[in-house]
């Protein structure tokens, strides 16, 4: 377990463990209302991208970008508006699905707030978090406070005092960049160099940033798999997200393979399906407007259906998200 304790200049503590961030997005989920959604959905967007949560709040739907076995995000270094066009003075941060844990996976946590909020998928320009920019941080630790709250062990002491040694007043969004930093630094001699580290924490490294830039941009793949949670220590760090195949991989391989044609001819049939599954929860007129978002909203579903025996249980039984087409429509 990787533990940051950080003391800020009004002397406030900042405690943030990995393991108390996968609990809280249990917690977020098993809430099972909109602000949980929100909750879960800005907890893993913050740390994937190590930032602060005045950031967070300032990525745009079209800011998400599909980039090969992973989606990336433009992303300024300053305290500034994301909002703007000039994209010459910022770094993508490459964000990762986890095959392997629901609870560290963003993608399935993203689409889940795009479920609730289908509006968004034809909103490209708006900001991801829907609602008032200037209170967003703030609604976030209200949810915060009330899933610390809630849950408790048989003594009525809350878990995260009982089970992670954390007191809840010391749970802040500062903790969310604090867990992100120690995650990345946390001693294993698998992990990303300095530099990588500081470029996707938003570091500055004086004089030598520009030419630590070019040299480490690759580097923020690295980051970004193990800000999501994948193993660094196993084969498993290079799992790529869950997707609709459209044949028995199995039995092709026992089979010596598939021919092209046929495999092109199935996968026409697949995509449309999956197509089809999209339009019923977002609507096709929202589909319509901006295609760029589709491959992420087609591994989110995947990642529903990857993890959904996790999620089914987490989900109380009048959850609001047991109420969208995601559930209703099997």
């Amino acid at each position: 377990m990787c533990y940051h304790r950080g003391i800020s200049t009004t002397g406030r503590e900042h405690y943030r463990a990995w393991p108390l961030y996968l609990d809280m997005n249990d917690w977020f989920m098993e809430e099972g209302t909109e602000m949980g959604v929100y909750g879960g959905f800005f907890s893993s967007f913050t740390v994937n991208l190590a930032c602060r949560g005045d950031n967070t709040k300032q990525v745009c739907v079209k800011h998400v970008m599909p980039a090969g076995d992973s989606f990336m995000v433009p992303f300024s270094h300053e305290k500034c508006n994301q909002a703007g066009d000039d994209m010459t003075m910022r770094l993508p941060r490459h964000i990762y699905a986890n095959a392997m844990d629901a609870s560290a996976d963003f993608v399935s946590k993203g689409f889940y707030y795009f479920v609730l909020h289908p509006e968004l998928v034809g909103q490209p320009n708006s900001s991801i978090l829907k609602g008032n920019q200037d209170a967003a941080t703030q609604k976030f630790n209200r949810v915060v406070k009330n899933v610390l709250r809630a849950n408790v062990d048989p003594q009525n002491v809350p878990l995260c005092e009982s089970k992670h040694g954390v007191p809840i007043k010391q749970v802040t969004m500062h903790s969310w960049r604090k867990c992100a930093h120690t995650k990345l630094n946390c001693g294993s001699t698998a992990g990303p160099t300095s530099a990588a580290a500081c470029l996707r924490e938003g570091k500055s490294l004086g004089t030598t940033r520009d030419p630590y830039i070019a040299q480490e941009m690759a580097s923020d793949r690295l980051t970004g798999r193990i800000l999501a949670g994948l193993p660094i220590n196993l084969p498993e760090f290079a799992a790529s997200f869950p997707d609709f195949v459209p044949i028995d991989v199995l039995q092709s391989v026992e089979e010596g393979g598939v021919p092209a044609d046929v495999y092109a001819a199935k996968k026409v049939e697949v995509d449309a399906l999956v197509r089809e599954v999209l339009d019923s929860i977002f609507g096709p007129d929202n589909m319509a407007v901006y295609p760029s978002i589709h491959p992420f909203l087609r591994i989110g579903l995947a990642s529903h259906l990857h993890h959904f025996d996790e999620i089914n249980r987490m989900i109380p039984a009048n959850g609001v998200l047991r109420r969208t087409p995601l559930f209703t429509n099997a």
